[in-house]
């Protein structure tokens, strides 16, 4: 069994305190398959990489992180870039150069052909789910459903990235139906006009889902879950420092993934009974491997090591 990831690798172009741009290896999806290969669990990244410098610099990340990639998705296109800036919170905004990019240089026919046998889910979202790919992913995660495959998906919203909000908007939503497992911010609901506490937002994604698991993050507060019946809801952890936040979603939802692959959860049939218990071990582990991620530079996941002496000695937060 395997969990697949599709979705943007670019360079993130970090700011130093001396002026200079220092050149980490991001992406949304491209973190999720980083932070669960180093958790352990299978990784395989199926979006094309570039054959550029920067192309193979992500390219040994994966390697380095247990992460299955195919030769056969190097691309002549060129890695994408990021341009990073941060608020005095650590919040990241991001200029993108996105336009004839390797991760973009796919089809529908090539993803499938690379998907491995023994698939268990399949996994995207951020700039995967823009208007100008919607309807490739949506194919492909059509297909998955098919085969009997999670489809789980991070909303991750850029508003910047497009011209026309609503019809990112109208992708992002088109694609919420077919999903087993979402993740979304606070930032991300509101974006997409969603409005209401916590559970009513978890309550308002479940309602478009195919059943499953919704899981809205909330910062430093931590996480909640639903799973049609029950809420659950983790409190952040106490942290001594805090660096940056990038990634820090995308360590999350890794920590979800290999929660609930580690407890035998992670197909549709199982989602559709998820237990209290095991949502409340996947949110845990997910608000524990975001902590480990903000305590770093860029997204630097946690390995299987890292979490387990973590949370052997670092307790969340009294929830309120």
């Amino acid at each position: 069994m395997s969990i697949g990831i599709i979705g943007e690798s670019l360079i993130d172009m970090i700011p130093l305190d001396n002026g200079t741009l220092q050149p980490l290896v991001g992406g949304s999806p491209f973190n999720v398959a980083r932070a669960v290969g180093r958790l352990q669990s299978p990784s395989v990244y199926l979006s094309p990489l570039s054959k550029d410098r920067f192309g193979d610099l992500l390219c040994e990340t994966l390697v380095h992180d247990n992460v299955q990639i195919s030769s056969s998705t190097r691309s002549s296109k060129p890695t994408s870039l990021a341009v990073v800036s941060k608020n005095k919170a650590g919040q990241p905004a991001y200029s993108l150069y996105r336009e004839g990019v390797a991760d973009r240089d796919f089809s529908v026919e090539a993803i499938l052909a690379r998907m491995p046998h023994d698939l268990t889910v399949i996994h995207t979202g951020s700039l995967a789910i823009v208007p100008a790919d919607i309807e490739k992913i949506r194919q492909i995660l059509l297909n998955a459903r098919e085969r009997g495959i999670t489809v789980s998906v991070d909303i991750n919203t850029r508003p910047g990235v497009v011209d026309n909000t609503q019809n990112y908007i109208n992708a992002v939503k088109s694609i919420i139906p077919l999903c087993d497992i979402i993740k979304a911010s606070d930032e991300d609901l509101e974006f997409l006009g969603l409005k209401g506490s916590p559970e009513q937002l978890c309550e308002q994604l479940m309602l478009a889902m195919n059943g499953g698991v919704s899981a809205v993050t909330l910062g430093s507060e931590g996480a909640i879950a639903f799973n049609g019946s029950d809420f659950v809801r983790h409190p952040g952890f106490k942290l001594d420092q805090i660096t940056d936040t990038v990634g820090a979603g995308d360590c999350f939802q890794a920590g979800i993934l290999t929660s609930l692959y580690e407890s035998g959860y992670l197909n549709p049939t199982a989602l559709q009974a998820l237990p209290e218990s095991k949502i409340a071990e996947a949110l845990h582990q997910g608000c524990a491997c975001a902590a480990l991620n903000v305590m770093r530079q860029g997204c630097n996941p946690p390995t299987k090591e890292e979490l387990i002496t973590f949370l052997n000695t670092v307790s969340p937060l009294t929830s309120n």
